[in-house]
């Protein structure tokens, strides 16, 4: 049956025939096929006889795939409708996690002109079936987390992003933000070339205006092997000796490369961290740092001391050859 506030409520749900549209029973696929094919008077009918039986996760899959694949006119009446049912459900601010996502500048402002929020306190996710269509963004294990919109925006490292929320939303920076070390943990940064990596970082610069950002970024650039992240986080005032905690042990961030950076990457981290003027001499380390030493050593049969000093003389391990067979790591 209709919802009965349908009648009530002619500017939210429009004009229907006498004879609403019979539900499938996969009203879930007829929500999704309605949505990508911006039909929106399917849309009204589906959503007016389904939303009292739908879940609160279901619904907020549908305001969020809109947020994705409708027009702009498609998702106001998405989230419209579904607001007026849900008041307490928030749909503007959960179609709003998936508009940044994407950098959907269009989207993003006419869901804050419907009252969404980017703020720094609530912690929005992106619906599962919803993000497997973003996919394509990021790479890595479970990628999809809860963050606030203030987070997820400052994550993806897009100046422009930035700008227009900045200039034109009016948002304004926090003088204190909370987890500050997951605005680089974004999955983006690890398919980029080195020139795209270098330019985000710089754009972004003016607004991560949290130094204690930095300090939780450079951990994050050794360990997936992102060299240009590793001297921006330097130029921006972290300590190049630095002590991070592995496991219950104090580390440095040059046995923490050797403990948590993959082999291919190995060579290039350590030149950024030399060059940045980390101490190169070695302290504690598992084992497992213990053997990737002594794999570096035996890859230019070189011990440690004498890989660091050509280092720091100006040589570069990521383009020296190894063991004489001109193979370069």
């Amino acid at each position: 049956m209709p919802n009965s506030n349908s009648a009530s409520s002619p500017s939210i749900y429009g004009d229907l025939d006498e004879k609403p549209f019979e539900i499938s029973d996969d009203i879930a696929g007829c929500l999704r096929d309605a949505v990508c094919s911006d039909d929106q008077v399917l849309l009204r009918s589906l959503l007016q006889e389904s939303l009292l039986r739908r879940s609160d996760y279901e619904n907020a899959e549908i305001v969020q795939l809109a947020s994705l694949k409708a027009s702009l006119a498609t998702l106001e009446l998405v989230v419209r409708m579904t607001t007026a049912t849900f008041p307490h459900m928030l749909m503007t601010d959960k179609a709003l996690a998936v508009a940044i996502e994407t950098e959907n500048l269009p989207k993003i402002k006419l869901l804050l002109s419907l009252c969404a929020e980017i703020d720094h306190s609530k912690t929005w996710i992106v619906n599962e079936w919803v993000f497997k269509q973003i996919m394509p963004k990021r790479c890595g294990a479970a990628p999809n987390i809860p963050q606030s919109h203030l987070h997820r925006a400052l994550s993806l490292g897009s100046p422009p992003l930035m700008e227009f929320l900045v200039e034109e939303c009016g948002v304004s920076l926090p003088s204190k933000l909370e987890n500050t070390f997951a605005i680089f943990h974004h999955a983006a940064f690890r398919n980029s070339s080195s020139e795209d990596i270098a330019t985000r970082l710089e754009g972004m610069k003016r607004y991560i205006v949290w130094p204690e950002a930095y300090s939780g970024g450079v951990e994050y650039f050794i360990e997936y092997g992102i060299k240009e992240g590793i001297s921006f986080c330097f130029e921006n005032g972290v300590d190049p000796n630095i002590i991070r905690l592995y496991e219950t042990r104090r580390v440095g961030l040059l046995e923490l490369a050797f403990l948590k950076c993959y082999k291919s990457n190995l060579a290039g981290i350590i030149d950024a961290l030399l060059r940045g003027g980390v101490n190169p001499k070695l302290g504690w380390m598992h084992s497992h740092g213990r053997k990737n030493v002594l794999w570096l050593e035996a890859q230019y049969e070189m011990d440690w001391d004498e890989l660091a000093k050509a280092v720091l003389d100006g040589e570069s391990l990521e383009g020296r050859p190894i063991r004489g067979r001109g193979k370069r790591v």
